[in-house]
């Protein structure tokens, strides 16, 4: 068995669990059993909507031990400190692989490393020709915990612009922002807006290079210059305009 453990919490976005079910697809349709693992019952229902037949949850990385067994495989997408365990799962399994978030990250314990560049949407190029709609996009990831849309409103009013909600954004918040965008979006709507809107403005990689795919016009908002170079250099490589805060229009 396969396991699949991907990071997620409400206060930030899904990517990690977006790009982990490219994996689950793939090795899937290789064959294998795979089960995904995440840390929360919507990250679980997006897994699923998405293709993550087998999913389910745990507390932390700490818990991987738990669910899979001696002999399993396990892949892991994950910023939280393992506290050493990550030591004792190369030890225990027959293959550990992690997606690390450092680009200079080295293996300490034997453990694979696989790059982000390996998990890529393919299939948001089958819009390539659909029909594209005339509005400009903003997808501020899947959280907004901060509330920096609210607090930064008139960055964004007046603009023409519609707002993808994302899947932790607090209940209500569309009702403080409406006077803001000229439409709002339920988050369901996720992969057909990226797909056919011809321009997107968002803090999410995966959204970006997804819009990119479908060959929309994307802008990445690197917040604070704290874009790490591996993953620049990935934006750059599917055309994705990178801009930090203050250079959004």
């Amino acid at each position: 068995m396969i396991y699949i453990y991907a990071y997620s919490n409400h206060k930030e976005s899904l990517d990690r669990v977006r790009r982990m079910v490219v994996l689950y697809r793939r090795l899937e349709s290789n064959g294998e059993s795979v089960t995904m693992l995440t840390n929360n019952f919507r990250a679980v229902d997006i897994a699923k909507k998405l293709g993550a037949g087998e999913c389910t949850t745990i507390e932390t990385i700490m818990d991987i031990d738990f669910i899979a067994k001696d002999g399993d495989k396990i892949v892991i997408d994950s910023d939280e400190d393992d506290r050493g365990k990550l030591e004792v799962y190369v030890d225990m399994f027959e293959s550990v692989s992690i997606v690390p978030s450092d680009c200079d990250y080295t293996s300490r314990f034997g453990e694979e490393i696989l790059d982000i560049s390996n998990f890529v949407d393919e299939s948001y190029r089958d819009f390539v020709d659909k029909v594209k709609e005339d509005r400009v996009l903003l997808f501020w990831g899947d959280s907004d915990a901060d509330k920096y849309i609210l607090k930064n409103k008139e960055k964004f009013a007046g603009k023409g612009m519609e707002l993808l909600l994302g899947e932790y954004f607090y209940m209500g918040y569309e009702d403080a922002l409406r006077d803001t965008f000229v439409k709002i979006h339920e988050s369901q709507e996720y992969k057909e807006l990226i797909s056919i809107s011809k321009k997107l403005i968002t803090i999410s990689i995966q959204a970006a290079i997804n819009s990119s795919l479908a060959g929309n016009e994307a802008t990445y908002v690197d917040m604070n210059g704290s874009l790490p170079k591996c993953q620049r250099s990935l934006l750059s490589a599917y055309g994705v305009k990178i801009v930090n805060n203050e250079e959004i229009f």
